[in-house]
């Protein structure tokens, strides 16, 4: 029996499968099928190793081999907007900067992945550490139940037996609020063409709170790309069809740049006829016209919480499943009045 309270070893797991410590490194390391063995041995040791949280010891494998550089994957999908990827990049790099642990160096690899198909990256890279943001529920029903032996911090999401560092959806609740204290008796709002869990929740606390204050469901405008050409063709067919509203609640800021143009486009004036609240603080928010309310969010503290959680699974070998919360703040400005 293992003892759950101690770091895990190898011949932990060795012993608890009934099998040697070369064939559980081989299994873990995922050369298995290069050296022909058994499918239930397999099953049974990334079993044993995911029911008592064994975690490789990064540093001592650098340490043992000479080399001092640890690679961190960025995990997003491929559908995700290029702004708010390149936001997560220059967050985690400029905290990579300032990490400093003693004979290690880091290098930051984008990872991208079709929305859907995370599975896959695992299965063609050797991954050694990795954070992940911008998967569907396809993606994070893989995380639950793959066995993944290595460092992960999930961006996000919760998901059972990883580190994950998320924001509080509740905020959308008060975007609704504002647009019902304005009087808007028409509410819609912009939904991509898939949802992460974290917009889910976002979408759900908005669309939910409309209903309990009395008003009709909102429009949901579903995009068929991720973007703000998406945005803006999805708010033309809507309104070609007759469709309209005087308050717009847009998943993430990119998607109002498009929204303003669409509605623009049909003698609209915003803030009178319509109210936009977006989501995310993007940098060009207070630049659009007229400057855009939002959501601000502290990316910069959401990234490198991840990588110092990451940072600490890597150097102390430990398995603590976290979950940290940071809360964002409305930002009002002329796109409400």
């Amino acid at each position: 029996m293992i003892n759950n309270n101690k770091k895990i070893r190898l011949k932990d797991i060795a012993d608890a499968v009934g099998c040697s410590v070369s064939t559980v490194s081989i299994v873990l390391n995922g050369k298995y099928k290069e050296r022909s063995i058994s499918e239930q041995v397999v099953t049974q040791i990334l079993n044993t190793a995911k029911k008592y949280g064994y975690m490789p010891n990064m540093s001592a494998r650098y340490m043992r081999s000479g080399q001092y550089n640890m690679n961190i994957s960025l995990m997003t999908s491929f559908e995700a907007p290029l702004v708010l990827i390149n936001a997560w990049l220059i967050s985690i790099e400029k905290f990579i900067e300032q990490v400093s642990v003693e004979n290690m160096s880091f290098t930051i690899t984008l990872t991208p992945f079709h929305v859907g198909h995370l599975e896959k990256v695992f299965s063609v890279k050797d991954i050694e550490a990795a954070i992940i943001a911008n998967t569907n529920a396809t993606d994070d029903e893989f995380l639950e139940e793959a066995s993944l032996s290595m460092p992960i911090v999930l961006i996000n999401r919760r998901i059972s037996d990883y580190c994950t560092v998320r924001l509080d959806e509740s905020a959308a609740i008060e975007a609704a609020d504002v647009l019902i204290s304005q009087h808007r008796k028409k509410i819609a709002v912009l939904k991509p063409p898939f949802l992460t869990q974290s917009t889910k929740e976002r979408f759900d606390n908005f669309t939910h709170r409309v209903i309990e204050s009395g008003l009709p469901r909102p429009d949901v405008i579903e995009l068929e790309q991720y973007n703000e050409y998406g945005a803006h063709l999805a708010l033309q067919a809507y309104f070609k069809t007759g469709g309209t509203f005087d308050g717009l609640f847009t998943m993430t800021d990119v998607l109002a740049v498009g929204a303003y143009k669409a509605i623009k486009s049909t003698g609209r004036k915003i803030p009178d006829d319509v109210a936009v609240i977006g989501f995310d603080g993007l940098s060009y928010a207070p630049y659009l016209d007229p400057p855009l309310t939002t959501f601000e969010v502290k990316r910069g503290f959401v990234y490198s919480e991840a990588v110092r959680i990451l940072v600490q699974m890597i150097m102390n070998d430990f398995r603590q499943h976290v979950e940290i919360t940071y809360k964002t703040k409305l930002v009002k400005r002329g796109s409400i009045g």
